[in-house]
């Protein structure tokens, strides 16, 4: 990212989520799906999960890559 001048707050090399992906996914309120196709080549991946710092019954839609 950073060769694209993509570097500070917003972008993926300041996001404490991104250093461990598997740990933000693993509890009740979150979800992670991969988007394949049935010879498994790949789409595209996100997440669900509970909007960091707000209403515990608000999500938000998270590392969306397609």
């Amino acid at each position: 990212m950073a060769d694209f001048g993509c570097i500070g707050e917003g972008y993926s090399s300041s996001d404490l989520e991104v250093q461990s992906m598997y740990e933000a996914f693993t509890n009740d309120q979150s979800a992670f799906f991969v988007i394949s196709d049935q010879e498994n080549v790949l789409y595209g991946c996100g997440g669900i999960g509970p909007l960091s710092g707000g209403i515990a019954t608000i999500c938000e839609l998270k590392k969306c890559i397609f």
